[in-house]
Protein backbone atom coordinates (compact mmCIF):
# COMPACT_ATOMS: atom_id res chain seq x y z
CA UNK A 1 0.00 0.00 0.00
CA UNK A 2 1.55 3.50 -1.03
CA UNK A 3 1.59 6.24 1.27
CA UNK A 4 -1.19 7.77 0.43
CA UNK A 5 -3.48 4.76 0.10
CA UNK A 6 -2.47 4.41 3.14
CA UNK A 7 -3.34 7.78 4.85
CA UNK A 8 -6.38 7.90 2.97
CA UNK A 9 -7.25 4.65 4.64
CA UNK A 10 -5.97 5.91 7.92
CA UNK A 11 -8.30 9.25 8.09
CA UNK A 12 -10.72 7.05 6.68
CA UNK A 13 -10.49 5.25 9.88
CA UNK A 14 -9.95 8.37 12.26
CA UNK A 15 -13.25 10.06 10.35
CA UNK A 16 -15.32 7.10 10.81
CA UNK A 17 -14.02 6.99 14.42
CA UNK A 18 -15.14 10.39 15.11
CA UNK A 19 -18.54 9.91 13.67
CA UNK A 20 -18.93 7.43 16.08
CA UNK A 21 -17.83 9.25 18.90
CA UNK A 22 -19.90 12.62 17.98
CA UNK A 23 -23.28 10.28 17.73
CA UNK A 24 -22.39 8.64 20.79
CA UNK A 25 -22.90 11.79 22.36
CA UNK A 26 -25.58 12.86 20.95
CA UNK A 27 -27.19 10.05 21.77
CA UNK A 28 -26.89 10.91 25.11
CA UNK A 29 -29.43 13.83 25.11
CA UNK A 30 -32.23 10.62 24.75
CA UNK A 31 -30.88 8.96 27.23
CA UNK A 32 -30.17 11.34 29.49
CA UNK A 33 -34.18 12.87 28.92
CA UNK A 34 -35.27 8.97 30.26
CA UNK A 35 -32.84 8.41 33.14
CA UNK A 36 -34.64 10.75 35.33
CA UNK A 37 -33.31 11.19 38.76
CA UNK A 38 -36.89 10.08 40.55
CA UNK A 39 -39.91 8.83 39.37
CA UNK A 40 -41.72 12.42 39.19
CA UNK A 41 -40.58 13.83 35.82
CA UNK A 42 -39.28 17.05 35.89
CA UNK A 43 -41.23 18.71 33.28
CA UNK A 44 -38.41 21.75 32.74
CA UNK A 45 -35.96 19.19 32.18
CA UNK A 46 -37.59 17.43 30.00
CA UNK A 47 -38.54 20.16 27.77
CA UNK A 48 -34.72 21.50 27.91
CA UNK A 49 -33.86 17.95 26.67
CA UNK A 50 -36.73 17.68 24.20
CA UNK A 51 -35.36 21.31 22.67
CA UNK A 52 -31.82 19.83 22.51
CA UNK A 53 -32.86 17.14 20.73
CA UNK A 54 -34.43 18.90 18.14
CA UNK A 55 -31.60 21.14 17.71
CA UNK A 56 -28.95 18.65 16.60
CA UNK A 57 -31.31 16.35 15.13
CA UNK A 58 -31.47 18.31 11.57
CA UNK A 59 -27.41 17.53 11.84
CA UNK A 60 -27.57 14.07 12.83
CA UNK A 61 -30.47 13.47 10.34
CA UNK A 62 -27.66 14.85 7.35
CA UNK A 63 -25.34 11.94 9.02
CA UNK A 64 -27.81 8.86 9.28
CA UNK A 65 -28.70 9.66 5.38
CA UNK A 66 -24.94 9.88 4.41
CA UNK A 67 -24.61 6.14 6.39
CA UNK A 68 -27.61 4.70 4.31
CA UNK A 69 -29.90 4.37 7.44
CA UNK A 70 -33.36 3.16 6.38
CA UNK A 71 -35.10 6.04 5.60
CA UNK A 72 -38.27 5.50 6.97
CA UNK A 73 -36.59 5.19 10.30
CA UNK A 74 -35.45 8.85 10.12
CA UNK A 75 -38.51 9.82 9.08
CA UNK A 76 -40.43 8.19 12.04
CA UNK A 77 -37.81 9.43 14.71
CA UNK A 78 -38.96 12.89 14.04
CA UNK A 79 -42.81 11.92 13.92
CA UNK A 80 -41.96 10.67 17.52
CA UNK A 81 -40.06 13.93 18.62
CA UNK A 82 -42.81 15.30 17.55
CA UNK A 83 -44.98 13.39 19.78
CA UNK A 84 -42.82 13.56 22.89
CA UNK A 85 -42.90 17.81 22.93
CA UNK A 86 -46.40 17.22 22.78
CA UNK A 87 -46.73 14.99 25.48
CA UNK A 88 -44.28 16.82 27.74
CA UNK A 89 -46.23 19.88 27.29
CA UNK A 90 -49.32 17.89 28.57
CA UNK A 91 -47.56 16.32 31.06
CA UNK A 92 -48.18 13.38 30.52
CA UNK A 93 -46.09 10.81 32.20
CA UNK A 94 -47.25 7.46 30.57
CA UNK A 95 -46.87 8.74 27.27
CA UNK A 96 -43.63 10.45 27.97
CA UNK A 97 -41.99 7.89 28.61
CA UNK A 98 -43.43 5.34 26.29
CA UNK A 99 -42.27 8.01 24.00
CA UNK A 100 -38.48 8.60 24.86
CA UNK A 101 -38.19 4.72 25.23
CA UNK A 102 -38.97 4.44 21.99
CA UNK A 103 -36.99 6.82 20.55
CA UNK A 104 -34.08 5.22 22.23
CA UNK A 105 -34.63 2.24 20.49
CA UNK A 106 -33.72 4.04 17.16
CA UNK A 107 -30.30 4.26 18.89
CA UNK A 108 -29.20 0.75 18.34
CA UNK A 109 -30.05 0.61 15.00
CA UNK A 110 -28.65 3.99 14.00
CA UNK A 111 -25.05 3.40 15.74
CA UNK A 112 -25.20 -0.10 13.53
CA UNK A 113 -25.10 2.16 10.68
CA UNK A 114 -21.98 4.23 12.06
CA UNK A 115 -20.02 1.20 13.91
CA UNK A 116 -19.46 -2.35 13.71
CA UNK A 117 -18.46 -2.60 17.60
CA UNK A 118 -21.19 -5.22 18.55
CA UNK A 119 -20.36 -4.89 22.25
CA UNK A 120 -21.94 -1.06 21.90
CA UNK A 121 -24.53 -2.00 19.63
CA UNK A 122 -25.73 -4.77 21.73
CA UNK A 123 -25.29 -2.71 24.58
CA UNK A 124 -28.11 -0.16 23.12
CA UNK A 125 -29.94 -2.91 22.85
CA UNK A 126 -30.26 -3.78 26.08
CA UNK A 127 -30.39 -0.23 27.53
CA UNK A 128 -33.33 0.25 25.30
CA UNK A 129 -35.12 -3.08 26.68
CA UNK A 130 -34.80 -2.09 29.74
CA UNK A 131 -36.14 1.54 28.97
CA UNK A 132 -38.95 0.25 27.49
CA UNK A 133 -39.23 -2.19 30.58
CA UNK A 134 -39.37 0.93 32.84
CA UNK A 135 -41.54 3.07 30.64
CA UNK A 136 -44.38 0.08 30.83
CA UNK A 137 -44.05 -0.34 34.56
CA UNK A 138 -47.19 1.35 36.06
CA UNK A 139 -49.51 -0.04 33.15
CA UNK A 140 -49.57 -3.39 35.48
CA UNK A 141 -48.59 -5.21 32.06
CA UNK A 142 -45.82 -7.83 33.73
CA UNK A 143 -45.72 -10.09 30.83
CA UNK A 144 -44.63 -7.36 28.37
CA UNK A 145 -42.18 -6.22 31.03
CA UNK A 146 -40.64 -9.83 31.17
CA UNK A 147 -40.64 -9.92 27.84
CA UNK A 148 -38.84 -6.93 27.39
CA UNK A 149 -36.37 -7.82 30.30
CA UNK A 150 -35.75 -11.53 28.21
CA UNK A 151 -34.80 -9.36 25.70
CA UNK A 152 -32.64 -7.48 27.38
CA UNK A 153 -31.20 -10.44 28.62
CA UNK A 154 -30.02 -12.19 25.02
CA UNK A 155 -28.72 -8.21 24.16
CA UNK A 156 -26.52 -9.12 26.89
CA UNK A 157 -25.45 -13.00 26.18
CA UNK A 158 -24.62 -11.10 22.66
CA UNK A 159 -22.41 -8.61 24.57
CA UNK A 160 -20.47 -11.53 26.46
CA UNK A 161 -19.89 -13.30 23.28
CA UNK A 162 -18.94 -10.09 21.57
CA UNK A 163 -16.57 -9.33 24.39
CA UNK A 164 -13.27 -10.20 22.42
CA UNK A 165 -10.36 -8.58 23.60
CA UNK A 166 -12.24 -5.78 25.92
CA UNK A 167 -11.33 -8.51 29.31
CA UNK A 168 -11.27 -5.56 31.15
CA UNK A 169 -15.20 -4.88 30.92
CA UNK A 170 -15.67 -8.56 32.26
CA UNK A 171 -16.35 -8.13 35.63
CA UNK A 172 -18.79 -4.48 34.81
CA UNK A 173 -20.45 -6.97 32.06
CA UNK A 174 -21.36 -10.01 35.10
CA UNK A 175 -22.42 -7.63 37.56
CA UNK A 176 -24.55 -6.41 35.04
CA UNK A 177 -25.91 -9.23 33.80
CA UNK A 178 -26.54 -10.31 37.68
CA UNK A 179 -28.22 -6.46 38.28
CA UNK A 180 -30.58 -7.27 35.36
CA UNK A 181 -31.54 -11.13 36.49
CA UNK A 182 -32.26 -9.46 39.78
CA UNK A 183 -34.70 -7.03 38.09
CA UNK A 184 -36.36 -9.77 36.40
CA UNK A 185 -36.85 -11.51 39.65
CA UNK A 186 -38.98 -8.48 41.10
CA UNK A 187 -41.56 -8.31 38.06
CA UNK A 188 -44.00 -10.62 40.10
CA UNK A 189 -43.55 -9.01 43.09
CA UNK A 190 -45.98 -6.23 41.94
CA UNK A 191 -43.63 -3.48 43.65
CA UNK A 192 -42.49 -0.26 41.73
CA UNK A 193 -40.41 1.31 44.37
CA UNK A 194 -38.36 -2.02 44.04
CA UNK A 195 -38.54 -2.03 40.44
CA UNK A 196 -37.10 1.33 40.16
CA UNK A 197 -34.40 0.85 42.45
CA UNK A 198 -32.90 -1.82 40.50
CA UNK A 199 -33.23 -0.31 37.50
CA UNK A 200 -31.35 2.38 38.84
CA UNK A 201 -28.76 0.11 39.76
CA UNK A 202 -28.86 -1.79 36.53
CA UNK A 203 -28.47 1.26 34.48
CA UNK A 204 -25.59 2.91 36.62
CA UNK A 205 -23.79 -0.08 35.95
CA UNK A 206 -24.39 -0.10 32.02
CA UNK A 207 -23.13 3.21 31.98
CA UNK A 208 -19.89 2.02 32.99
CA UNK A 209 -19.54 -0.46 30.15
Amino acid sequence: MGQNEQGASEGGSSSKEEESKKTDYEYKMVENAILVSEKKPDWNSLTLDAELIYSDWAILTLDLYKQNIDNQKILSFNVDLDSLVKAIKEKNKEQTLGLLAKLYSYIPVYYAGFSNDQMKINLYKVKSSVFNAYAILEQNNNEEIKKQLQTAEEAMLAMINHMGNKEEKEYNINKAYILLKDLQNTVDRNDADIFYLKYKNLIEELDIL
